[in-house]
């Protein structure tokens, strides 16, 4: 999707088997993987089963918006704008056409995640990041995949994997491991429950005319 992804991702180790530890938790990507094995070659395209996954009630009334459009063509720039009733931090995942996974948010610029505000507007890229989004191929159908936790957490503890970008099969472990883990009950201010979390699908399109 982002001919300058990378550069968000200097911070990160590179390619998909960059696993291990971050913070007290250290993972292996075949542990991810054995856990996860049915999801890998599930024939479900990853855009779908993102959706199916992470199209939860709304409670924060997270809004999220493709600017300037919902259809680029090939060069121009993309921005998100982000803006919820409730303070949380913000996970944001692209899905392309082919269905590979890139994670946005955290980022090398907010490395321990960002927490939006309530009711104050977020657009990424922030200009001080000293780069845009231009649009690229693969050509075709796209996904943002945005997801707003309301509790207190630190977001290595539900997504332990530090990736650049994967491919259809290898995302759809770490997606389920990630709405396993938001789902889970867990003690939380004295009560069992699961996070109070909120997932918005944005989809946009890009051309190559």
């Amino acid at each position: 999707m982002f001919k300058y992804i990378k550069k968000i991702f200097a911070w990160l180790p590179i390619g998909i088997a960059a696993l291990g530890s971050v913070g007290a938790f250290i993972v292996k990507w075949d542990d991810i993987v054995e856990v996860y094995r049915e999801y890998v070659d599930c024939e479900e395209n990853t855009s779908q089963y993102a959706k199916d996954l992470f199209s939860n009630p709304n409670q924060a009334n997270l809004q999220v918006k493709v600017l300037p459009d919902l259809s680029f063509k090939e060069g121009e720039n993309m921005y998100m704008r982000f803006i919820s009733e409730k303070d949380g931090q913000l996970l944001v995942f692209d899905i392309n056409s082919e269905g590979a996974l890139t994670l946005l948010m955290p980022n090398q610029y907010y490395n321990d995640g960002f927490k939006l505000q309530a009711n104050k507007e977020f657009i990424m890229p922030e200009n001080n990041w000293g780069f845009d989004f231009p649009a690229e191929e693969p050509f075709g159908n796209g996904m943002l995949v945005s997801i707003l936790i309301e509790d207190e957490i630190d977001l290595k503890s539900i997504l332990p994997v530090s990736f650049q970008a994967l491919s259809a099969g290898m995302a759809k472990p770490i997606l389920q491991h990630l709405n396993d883990q938001l789902t889970q009950s867990v003690m939380l201010d004295g009560v069992l429950r699961p996070y109070k979390w909120s997932g918005v699908i944005s989809n946009y399109e890009i051309n190559n005319q």
